[in-house]
């Protein structure tokens, strides 16, 4: 049987719509200061903002009246009728943010503008106005939101931990940062400061926000059409494996789009290498009634009129951009080896060195075995015959799974082998993998990593044993950057693709040259475990019988 919803069950499900958690609060507020015409915001969290949450500005505020019409649903300063909802310049348009946000917590809303001599305090619980008062305060607004969902339990089981939701804030301030670099900002975490940003400029923000690759940035600007383009991109080798440095805004609001980051990285062509990403902080500019905002409940998409326009300009202004630096700037792989000092009659090819240098346990020498090693093929694969076969062998891949597969014993039995450094090596880190650091820093000794937290950063104190120390720096930010993603896979994955990237660092690499007896070890090896692929999964062998070669050449 149909019936009808009680009014406030449907506010309830339409606040859930907006606040899906700590962040989107943050951001709600956040934008609602700045379309007061803030200069300074302050935000602070207790637990990721599950129990508290704070942002206080220094906008123009509001009077008694209008701070008790802003908590009702759909209220708002911003629009009249529908064709505004295609001309909006300003973030705080959807008249339920506020009104969604008191009806699933307990709120504290201090207001005042600059001709009251007294602010406004209104306290509210659910929704419902539990006192309002005369208070002293500066010309601004404050809102504190504490437990929120605390009368919506099934939502409320359904936050994330205080540390990935904490994380998801620090995540959100940033994009702020980052945009409206002419703004203070403060955010203050469990009683820590992770950002005190005054105005500045982008670049500034950027070396902020992104330290590790803010000494590699190419600004960007141009104009295709009515679309202006404008920011500054990674330059060629500043990769990262994820997204997580792609920051895009169109018309100064943050949002999310595949296609405008397939865009970016079809600018740079072959120099981009497959499975990895540049960084970028991208300003799409074009007529508010060119774009509709109003395509989902936290803003985070837009939909474009004409979206062929707009990636192409990203494309061409990305791209004519970064050209210019490419001839000079395209990395050269270099190989080098820092050769110990050994008996001249003792020293054979570099992988055996290598793979002391890197830790790796030596299989005895098995040269009198089935397998007859015939030839390398240009400093990759592995040409031998077993009698019966002719097999061929990527040797990157092979000693990638052979040391994957111990690296995942050790691991498993607790701890892996790792260095104390005499020097500490300092690693400059954004808030967001920090946090993540700081969260994770029982499973990051388990791998061999000892740390401690300074600003900007992290140092390093004792690394894997395995990890070459030039990769050390690298390496470590990807395995956080693999764990920021634990809140979409399980733990489980995250740790194995953090083991495979460590035995592919520490395998000896293409273009290596192996001798002989080595090359026979790795054979007897991948043979013995068993092996087919590598961590990655490409094929490890390629073997053709010989009878198959009689059949082809007429001998059969």
């Amino acid at each position: 049987m149909i019936h009808r919803l009680p009014e406030e069950v449907v506010r309830k499900i339409a606040a859930g719509e907006v606040v899906v958690g700590a962040f989107s609060v943050v951001k709600e507020l956040v934008e609602n200061s700045l379309d007061a015409g803030a200069r300074r915001i302050d935000i602070e969290m207790k637990r990721g903002g599950k129990d508290y949450i704070r942002v206080a500005d220094d906008g123009v505020g509001m009077s008694e009246e209008d701070v008790i019409l802003a908590i009702q649903p759909h209220t708002t300063s911003k629009i009249r009728d529908i064709e505004d909802l295609y001309r909006i310049e300003t973030y705080g348009f959807r008249g339920e943010a506020l009104s969604s946000i008191v009806r699933v917590s307990r709120c504290v809303i201090t207001t005042r503008r600059e001709e009251d001599e007294l602010a406004t305090r209104l306290y509210v619980e659910g929704g419902k106005i539990k006192k309002v008062e005369k208070a002293t305060a500066k010309v601004g607004t404050t809102v504190i939101v504490r437990d929120l969902f605390f009368n919506v339990p099934a939502r409320r089981k359904f936050l994330k931990s205080a540390s990935i939701e904490g994380r998801m804030v620090v995540e959100t301030v940033q994009k702020f940062i980052l945009s409206r670099p002419d703004v203070h900002f403060t955010l203050i975490r469990d009683g820590e400061v992770v950002y005190n940003a005054p105005p500045s400029d982008l670049l500034a923000r950027i070396s902020l926000v992104l330290p590790d690759v803010s000494k590699g940035i190419v600004e960007v600007e141009g104009k295709e059409g009515y679309v202006r383009v404008r920011g500054a991109v990674s330059r060629v080798g500043m990769w990262r494996k994820t997204r997580s440095g792609q920051f895009f805004f169109v018309n100064g609001r943050a949002v999310i789009s595949t296609e405008l980051s397939k865009a970016l990285e079809k600018a740079y062509g072959e120099a981009l290498p497959k499975g990895l990403h540049p960084v970028a902080v991208i300003f799409i500019d074009l007529p508010p009634d060119k774009l509709d905002v109003n395509v989902h409940p936290q803003k985070t998409e837009v939909k474009f009129s004409e979206p062929e326009l707009v990636t192409h300009a990203v494309y061409e202004v990305v791209r004519n951009a970064v050209s210019k630096t490419w001839k000079r700037e395209m990395p050269r792989r270099k190989v080098t080896y820092e050769i110990p000092k050994v008996e001249k009659e003792t020293l054979k090819e570099p992988l055996k060195l290598l793979e002391a240098e890197r830790s790796l346990a030596r299989v005895e020498p098995k040269v009198e075995g089935k397998w007859k090693f015939l030839m390398t093929l240009r400093d990759r694969y592995i040409v031998a015959e077993d009698g019966e076969s002719l097999m061929i062998v990527d040797y990157h891949a092979a000693h990638e799974r052979i040391l994957y597969e111990r690296l995942k014993k050790t691991f498993e039995e607790g701890k892996m082998d790792s260095v104390n450094l005499l020097s500490p090596l300092s690693v400059p880190l954004d808030g967001v993998l920090i946090s993540v650091a700081e969260e994770n820093r029982d499973l990051l000794e388990r791998f061999g990593f000892s740390f401690e937290k300074v600003e900007g950063g992290v140092v390093l104190k004792s690394i894997p044993s395995i990890l070459p120390l030039s990769q050390i720096e690298g390496a470590f930010r990807e395995i956080l950057e693999d764990l920021r993603l634990v809140k979409l896979s399980s733990i489980g994955d995250v740790i194995e693709k953090i083991l495979a990237d460590m035995a592919c660092k520490s395998a000896v690499r293409t273009g290596d040259r192996i001798d002989p007896d080595s090359a026979v070890e790795l054979l007897n090896e991948i043979e013995r475990m068993g092996l087919t692929s590598c961590p990655h999964g490409r094929p490890l062998v390629y073997r053709i019988t010989f009878r198959e070669l009689d059949r082809y050449f007429g001998r059969e």
